[in-house]
Parts: C-alpha cells; sequence; structure tokens
C-alpha cells in the first residue's frame, strides 16, 4: 500500500513582550505552587492537575490561560495573597486579543492557498482562532467534542465543499481531539499543528486524520513552536530526536515501547517539567529525556535492520 509522503515545517515564533512576561510569570508561579504540593506529600491532586493544565494552556492562547485562571481566582480555597496574583495574570492574559500564534496562521493561509485543518487541545482556543480568522476575512468553521452527531456531519460537509474560497465550502476548520476522532479528513492535506499534547501518539492522531488511504497529495505539517517555553523542547524532542514527522504508521508506537521503564513519553516529559526549578534546569532534563528518545529509536532502529536482513536471508532460500 502506498501512502501519500508527509512533511513537516517548525514555525518558530518569537513571542511579544506580554506574551513572554504572562509565560515567565505564570510558569513560575506554578513552579513554586509545585514545590509546596510536594512539600505536603504531592496529596493535592486538584491543584496538581490544575497547575498541569495552566502550563498547558500557556503554550496554546492567552484566552485559554484565562479561563482557568478565571476559574481560579473566584475559587475560595486560594488564599486571598494566592487570589490577587493570580488576578494580575488574568488581567494580563486579558490584554492579549491577537497571540502571536494567530498572527503565524494568518501569514500561513496567506502564503499557501488551499484548505487547512488546524488543531488545539482547548476550546477557548478554537473559538478565538475561528471569530478572529473570520474577522480578517477568511472562511472558518469550529469542530469540537460539544457537537452533535448532526452537526458534525454539517460541519464535515460544509468543509468538504469547493477548494475555492469563494465555493460552498469553507477553508479552514479549526478542531479539537475529541471533536475529529475517527473522521477521514482526507480531502484537505494541510495541517497546523496550534499546540502540541504531550502524548505524540495523539499527534500521530492528528496527522491520521489527513495522511490515509485515500488522500491524492502529499499532507504538509506545520507546527507552530513558541521560543523559550515548554512547547520548543517538546518539538526538539519529537521533531529531531524522534523524528516522528518521517516515520511511516505504526512506527511510532514501536519507538515509544522501547522507552525504559514503564513510563510513557508523556509521564517522563511531565516527571521533567514537575521536577525542575528553573528553565535551565528544565534545559537539562530535557536533554537527559532526549537522549532516552534518542536510545529508544536506535533499539528500534537495529530491530528493524534484523528483520529487514532476516527477510532477505529467507528469500534467498527459497
Amino acid at each position: 500500500v502506498q501512502f501519500p509522503k508527509r512533511q513537516a515545517a517548525i514555525y518558530h515564533l518569537a513571542l511579544s513582550e506580554t506574551e513572554f512576561r504572562l509565560y515567565h510569570d505564570v510558569t513560575d508561579y506554578i513552579r513554586r505552587r509545585f514545590r509546596e504540593v510536594n512539600v505536603e506529600g504531592g496529596r493535592n491532586k486538584h491543584l496538581r492537575l490544575t497547575l498541569t493544565t495552566l502550563q498547558r494552556e500557556l503554550s496554546s492562547s492567552p484566552q485559554a490561560v484565562a479561563g482557568t485562571l478565571r476559574k481560579m481566582v473566584d475559587d475560595r480555597g486560594y488564599t486571598d495573597e494566592q487570589r490577587a496574583e493570580l488576578a494580575a495574570f488574568l488581567q494580563l492574559a486579558e490584554s492579549i486579543p491577537v497571540g502571536r500564534k494567530l498572527h503565524a496562521v494568518r501569514e500561513l493561509l496567506e502564503r499557501f492557498p488551499g484548505k487547512f485543518l488546524i488543531f488545539t487541545e482547548y476550546r477557548r482556543t478554537l473559538e478565538t482562532v475561528v471569530e478572529q480568522l473570520r474577522q480578517w476575512g477568511f472562511d472558518a468553521i469550529g469542530f469540537h467534542g460539544g457537537m452533535n452527531i448532526q452537526q458534525k456531519e454539517a460541519a464535515v460537509a460544509t468543509f468538504r465543499g469547493d477548494e475555492a474560497a469563494e465555493g460552498d465550502g469553507v477553508r479552514v476548520m479549526v478542531s479539537t481531539e475529541s471533536g475529529a476522532e475517527g473522521r477521514n479528513l482526507q480531502f484537505c492535506h494541510q495541517l497546523i499543528n496550534y499546540d502540541l499534547p504531550w502524548n505524540p501518539m495523539r499527534v500521530e492522531q492528528r496527522i491520521g486524520r489527513l495522511h490515509r488511504l485515500g488522500q491524492q497529495h502529499d499532507v504538509t505539517i506545520f507546527n507552530l513552536s513558541c521560543n523559550e517555553t515548554i512547547e520548543a523542547h517538546i518539538i526538539e524532542l519529537l521533531a529531531r530526536k524522534i523524528r516522528m514527522f518521517e516515520l511511516v504508521i505504526g512506527e511510532l508506537d514501536l519507538i515509544l515501547g522501547n522507552l525504559e521503564g514503564a513510563k510513557s513519553f508523556e509521564d517522563l516529559l511531565r516527571q521533567a517539567w514537575e521536577s525542575s526549578d528553573s528553565e535551565a534546569d528544565l534545559a537539562e532534563r530535557m536533554d537527559t529525556l532526549a537522549n532516552v528518545l534518542t536510545r529508544a529509536r536506535q533499539i528500534y532502529e537495529r530491530v528493524r535492520e534484523s528483520n529487514f536482513m532476516l527477510d532477505e536471508s529467507l528469500d534467498s532460500e527459497r
């Protein structure tokens, strides 16, 4: 079976001064709170989940961050001092109507013709992207897990439409993972990872919506990566160490199966992030994780080569 090629590009982005301040200040707060949780024995699972979500939203959009901060500010379980600090973060997030990633999407849409599927982990990011793209004059539609079957079918039909923006279809669909689960969208061949899940198999599943049998074009994947963020570390691990965008279907799972111990990539990544007490410390831990991933890939490549040689030997004996 011949699958179309897939090619990936990393769009390295410099955050605006305000966005970088938001990322830095909230990340510093998260690290401080994690240290407190660890001193307490790590019993507060709800707080750990909230802090992890907040860190991941920082790599998505100011609007996603603002939604979580708003809930935290209203939560009486936090001290007045903590809520005041969170309120300052919220004010900063709300002062950023259009983030650097949204401008990057506009640049890509203006440079490359044809349809685009944009993936994000967060509903608030989805809504922000769709609304802003429409304001800029692009035909865009949202697709998420909160839609019923009929709404989803209608959205896919609308997206499929004609290739021309003036036609019956729309040019851009912005989707969450839960929205596109199980969907075949091979009539589109350009994908933007607006943000990246910490589980590489979910990234592979995103690509699989387009890179599948029936796809008539090579698939292009644009990965948005903001400099000096945890997302930049993740894309480095996935693209440079695992080289996942060069793999064929099924190879990623085999490589990740060679990770040392019983922990998954996501577990190892979370452990490195939670344990770091500074950006320099995080960089060192990411280097260690990079070595682990490199070894996992090398093990897979040795096994693949051995299997290839065995197949050749068997063929010669027939």
